[in-house]
């Protein structure tokens, strides 16, 4: 993982982050075809991807030929999207149950929250170390 003034946990907050609002999106997408005929349930594996980004942040890919594609870009932002595979399909095929979706959205506004107040933690650490401490 780099190193250095926004090495460490700060890159690891910011793909926190970005999966938190990607996720809120799917989920919010979920609740608003509630009643969609043959709609699927769709989510991210939220620790799956948070890992791949502590793995991959060693690893810088480099672009050499204009035909090539961008590294990550299957699904929405770069992340796996997966059929939820909720309490199971309704006579008309839909798989979204509106009380699992509202937990899961509870769930994933807990991590955003928490990724944000540590952010911004840090920040203010350095602000003060930037201001002396006054």
């Amino acid at each position: 993982m780099p190193k250095g003034l926004f090495g460490g946990l700060m890159p690891v907050l910011e793909r926190g982050i970005d999966l938190a609002v990607t996720r809120h999106k799917l989920i919010s997408s979920n609740i608003a075809n509630e009643e969609t005929p043959g709609y699927k349930a769709r989510d991210i594996d939220f620790q799956k991807e948070l890992l791949k980004k502590i793995d991959a942040s060693s690893i810088t890919m480099a672009k050499t030929n204009s035909a090539h594609l961008q590294a990550g870009t299957g699904g929405l932002n770069g992340v796996e999207i997966m059929t939820d595979k909720g309490p199971g399909e309704g006579a008309d095929g839909n798989t979204v149950s509106l009380e699992r979706e509202m937990v899961k959205m509870a769930e994933n506004k807990l991590m955003h929250d928490a990724a944000m107040t540590i952010l911004s933690k840090k920040f203010e650490g350095l602000k003060g170390a930037i201001i002396g401490g006054r």
